[in-house]
């Protein structure tokens, strides 16, 4: 019995794809979509790349090189990938020598220091400006970038000098954590608005220590707490009319008294002494 073609095309029709058609078709487009990109990869790393000339281009030395943009400012440029380690290397060209140069040198232990008393007016009253009060852990006059210690022991662990820059040696022991004292002066903190007023007032900065007599090495006219290095302040480093004119001396106690009174080391009675002794006449 013979089908007319209606009847096929409507069995044609009606009749299911294959099994596992479309999951072929998936497993294919996968297979090509992997050799594609295996084939751009190894392309990429065959093909040869332009060698950096290692110079930074004009516009990227300009724009590190400039004061910061203005807070106005809409669009801060930015400088490529390629260019940034060019540019940082010449920033540092340009400020000035590298730490490794700025180290403490052998200085003559018999050249001549001069005291300029004017110079050291001038020095303490640029002390007290970056001071609460006398006493007080200095605060730091540049940006802090960098908040591990390292950062900070690279200049202050032995101090540098330069024309224009000082870097004081550290006076005290070291410390793990030097912005729990030392603190920017113009750092981004968000304050309190509540001010708590307090009748607290620091010691006046002294300029000189007293003299037992004339030629007498001079007290001590600060506290010695957390200040055990003298030439940190007094050496070679010190600044200009705080130099001390024999800074090769060891043992600056030896010379120069403490003041009990600015250590804080009253006493409620005073010392006395023990009683001469009362010598005996053994003939008596």
């Amino acid at each position: 019995m013979s089908s007319s073609p209606k009847q096929i095309n409507r069995v044609n029709e009606a009749a299911p794809a294959p099994p596992g058609f479309a999951q072929r078709y998936a497993v294919l487009l996968v297979l090509v979509l992997i050799g594609t990109a295996t084939t751009g990869y190894f392309i990429g790393l065959t093909s040869p790349m332009t060698a950096s000339s290692g110079q930074p281009s004009p516009t990227s030395v300009a724009v590190h090189l400039a004061e910061p943009a203005h807070a106005t400012s809409k669009v801060i440029p930015a400088t490529a990938y390629a260019d940034m380690s060019a540019v940082r290397a010449q920033r540092f060209r340009q400020q000035g020598l590298p730490l490794a140069a700025l180290r403490k040198q052998p200085e003559d232990p018999f050249a001549e220091i001069e005291i300029d008393e004017s110079k050291k007016l001038d020095s303490l009253a640029s002390r007290e400006e970056i001071r609460a009060y006398n006493g007080a852990p200095p605060t730091v006059p540049h940006p802090i970038d960098q908040l591990d210690t390292a950062a900070c022991m690279a200049c202050h662990g032995e101090g540098l000098k330069s024309a224009s820059l000082r870097a004081s040696k550290m006076p005290h022991p070291y410390y793990s954590n030097c912005t729990q004292c030392h603190v920017e002066q113009q750092a981004n903190f968000v304050f309190a608005s509540a001010v708590f007023e307090n009748s607290f007032t620091g010691l006046k900065a002294p300029t000189s220590g007293s003299r037992a007599y004339t030629g007498a090495p001079p007290v001590i006219p600060h506290s010695t707490w957390m200040r055990n290095d003298c030439l940190s302040c007094h050496g070679r480093v010190a600044a200009p009319g705080m130099q001390s004119t024999h800074p090769w001396r060891a043992n600056c106690l030896q010379c120069h008294g403490e003041s009990s009174q600015l250590n804080q080391d009253k006493f409620e009675e005073i010392p006395q002494f023990l009683a001469v002794p009362v010598l005996l006449d053994i003939n008596e």
